[in-house]
């Protein structure tokens, strides 16, 4: 799994040190940017969901990957941990928690431990004539897990842990030098049994109030839940949210503008459901960079030279050297997107037309002369 942060890290659990004859964690940093992708689908997920698969056959699920129901149709899927937050100055020290929902409230004390988790998951189930399991079979889910853990009681019927849902979008109150953080219309889950994959009942709208018992450790636990969000908020940049629907996906070579030049690229386009609004996607070949933005809904006819428009706000991301991301705003979009093959364009540009309902498609997208065919 990889640690939350700007800087890569990932983490493997139970590593065998023969020379000692002992299990150990390992930490491992400084990949290359352009050798993450290569690192993480062929070696992390191949380990991941090989060890998961071990585990699961034996019936075995833990917090490291587990079966869940999920859905009205009592459906199964695999989840794979993916992230998970160092809360280690958090972990020991939440004191209560509170939950409001509709004027009424319901403190729980007795706090055993805090755990803050993203999952990857797998539709398809591990099963002992499954040959080899494939990196392409897992997606990130779209919320991670805060799981707050109780103190047993000699109830069998009492909640023994809480999930809280963190989106991209989840909303933290915190006033510095106070021991509580706050997040605001959340979703949340209340399991009374003590396995990982039992079934979640989820309450919708809910306001949580964490009190720990120092401001120190509220402000590491705003700051890991910030982290969280951060690498929420990247994966829904690279592929489509829940609302949307891929449109036109085509794989590109030469992608410019004044900001960036990728060689190698996948670009889609994904529309909103609910708005209809497209949005353009960018993905570099080694995943290295992204760049997304929501296309204005003028975008086919608002350009120079009957050029589409490409200045509304986009983020892009970039991991460089050692594995250090950066995230970009550019809050008037590009002057322009130009491709190097010419088919690229016109291509890209009869998608356009057609997803925006254009009459017709631009005479060009790029603003120069592209390159030659092939």
């Amino acid at each position: 799994m990889r640690r939350t942060g700007a800087v890569q890290t990932w983490m493997l659990y139970k590593a065998s040190n023969r020379a000692t004859n002992r299990l150990l964690t390992l930490i491992i940093k400084s990949v290359p940017a352009a050798r993450i992708y290569e690192f993480e689908t062929s070696f992390i997920d191949v380990l991941a969901t090989d060890k998961a698969r071990s585990m699961l056959r034996r019936n075995m699920g833990t917090m490291l990957a587990y079966n869940a129901v999920t859905g009205s149709s009592d459906s199964t899927e695999t989840r794979i941990l993916n992230l998970s937050s160092n809360l280690q100055q958090a972990r020991g020290q939440v004191e209560k928690v509170t939950f409001t929902i509709n004027r009424q409230s319901y403190t729980r004390a007795g706090v055993e431990s805090i755990q803050l988790l993203h999952y990857k998951a797998s539709n398809r189930e591990y099963l002992p004539t499954d040959y080899a399991v494939y990196p392409k079979d897992l997606s990130p889910l779209n919320s991670a897990e805060l799981v707050i853990f109780y103190t047993q009681t000699p109830s069998n019927s009492d909640i023994t842990r809480t999930i809280l849902y963190i989106t991209h979008e989840t909303v933290i109150k915190y006033v510095s030098g106070n021991s509580n953080v706050i997040l605001q219309k959340i979703d949340c889950a209340g399991l009374q049994g003590s396995g990982p994959n039992d079934q979640e009942s989820i309450v919708r709208g809910v306001d949580v109030s964490i009190h720990l018992a120092s401001p120190r450790a509220a402000e590491d636990l705003r700051f890991r839940i910030l982290e969280m969000r951060v690498e929420l908020f990247v994966m829904s940049l690279k592929a489509p949210r829940p609302d949307e629907r891929l449109a036109l996906k085509i794989q590109a070579r030469g992608v410019h503008t004044e900001n960036l030049n990728i060689a190698e690229s996948e670009i889609s386009l994904v529309q909103s459901e609910t708005s209809g609004r497209l949005r353009l996607i960018v993905v570099s070949e080694d995943r290295g960079t992204i760049l997304s933005q929501e296309l204005a809904e003028n975008f086919m006819t608002a350009g120079v030279d009957g050029r589409p428009n490409f200045t509304s706000p986009t983020y892009v991301v970039q991991v460089l050297g050692q594995g250090t991301r950066e995230i970009h705003s550019y809050n008037k979009g590009f002057k322009y997107f130009d491709f190097s093959d010419v088919y690229m364009d016109r291509l890209f540009g009869l998608g356009l037309a057609a997803f925006s309902g254009s009459e017709a498609p631009p005479a060009q997208i790029s603003q120069g002369p592209t390159g030659s065919q092939g």
